[in-house]
């Protein structure tokens, strides 16, 4: 097989990602290059990448080859597989072998059941959906089912909801389709990082989900277990302003640097279309004063952790966002058009 080395090693980085770091079955630990597709699959997320030409006999590259490939020069190689699962890497005055092992016994990704559903979406919206709440899922693996992303396609809307119990984040757009999967969040992280492009293909069965583009085809497991209801956690609070969403990130920012490590609350009050934000630790005390419109509770003081602060402000891209506030004592909402995120609030001492 002779390919631009640049394209088989790009293609390979990306794969690479589903090589499990540790298992039992060896040749899982290579990448399979078989006609014009390498898959790695580490049994709980695969994925295949098509390549621009094909091998006649399947083979198997192990880690060091696959180094080997990426440190190599620009130009044409010549990887050449062997009958007794020798794997030879050509290239100019350059030549390695390296031992492999029998193609065969390489479990290929698959959704084990019937596939069901032949639903696209764009890769952007896919990618914006997934990477704004992604954030929000849970590490806790007592409650399995909220340490990925929840995808529930509905009267004409699609949802993508994440929380851990602290915080909460919901997507939504306009979508055809009806289906109910919770994705590990493993598992979209390297899709996310693929960077996948035009219209991507949604297949499901009980146990597994599909997404394939043009270029890349990604497996994944799905987790089961009931998904919180979070169409109820969300409260409609009639307080409320809106903020530069800039201006207060970059405020939490400044409150961050002077967190000691004593994991302090960022404090919120208000007075007429002020809002300050504060921070008050063994080592430092900040306040900021920052730009708001809208019709807050002067009285209110409601502290947040500013880490998880950061991270909700951080998957917004628009330029203003709206908060909507209860007590004290009740979760903060922040919304644009399509976006919602809730946070709890952390008990203010007196």
């Amino acid at each position: 097989m002779i390919i631009e080395k640049s394209e088989f090693a790009a293609k390979l980085a990306k794969v690479k990602a589903a090589v499990p770091a540790k298992t039992s079955i060896p040749s899982l630990q290579g990448v399979l290059v078989k006609g014009d597709q390498i898959i790695a699959n580490n049994l709980e997320i695969g994925i295949r990448a098509t390549l621009s030409v094909e091998t006649e006999d399947p083979f198997i590259l192990p880690p060091k080859a696959i180094d080997m490939i990426a440190n190599l020069p620009d130009g044409e190689i010549d990887v050449r597989p062997s009958s007794d699962n020798v794997v030879t890497i050509i290239m100019d005055g350059i030549k390695n072998t390296f031992p492999s092992i029998d193609p065969e016994q390489f479990t290929e990704p698959a959704a084990t059941d019937k596939i069901e559903g032949n639903l696209k979406i764009s890769s952007k919206k896919l990618h914006e959906m997934a990477s704004s709440v992604l954030y929000a899922a849970s590490t806790n693996e007592a409650r399995p089912a909220t340490t990925g992303a929840l995808f529930e396609a509905a009267d004409g809307e699609l949802n993508v909801v994440a929380l851990d119990g602290y915080r909460a984040a919901w997507n939504k757009t306009s979508f055809d389709g009806d289906f109910k999967l919770i994705i590990p969040r493993a598992s979209l992280d390297k899709l996310l990082r693929l960077g996948m492009s035009g219209d991507i293909e949604i297949s499901y069965s009980e146990r597994n989900a599909v997404f394939t583009s043009e270029a890349y085809t990604v497996y994944t497991r799905l987790l089961s277990g009931e998904f919180f209801d979070y169409k109820k956690a969300f409260p409609t609070y009639e307080s409320e302003v809106v903020v530069n969403r800039k201006a207060f990130q970059e405020g939490i920012g400044r409150i961050l640097i002077c967190d000691d490590g004593t994991k302090k609350p960022a404090v919120i009050t208000f007075a007429g279309e002020k809002m300050t934000v504060a921070i008050k630790t063994g080592t430092a005390e900040y306040s900021e004063e920052i730009e708001i419109h809208g019709d807050a509770d002067e009285k209110l003081r409601i502290g947040f952790n500013a880490l998880y602060l950061r991270d909700a402000l951080k998957s917004y891209d628009a330029e203003h966002v709206t908060m909507s506030f209860g007590t004290e004592l009740q979760p903060m909402v922040m919304s644009d058009d399509e976006l919602l995120s809730l946070l709890l609030p952390v008990r203010l001492q007196s």
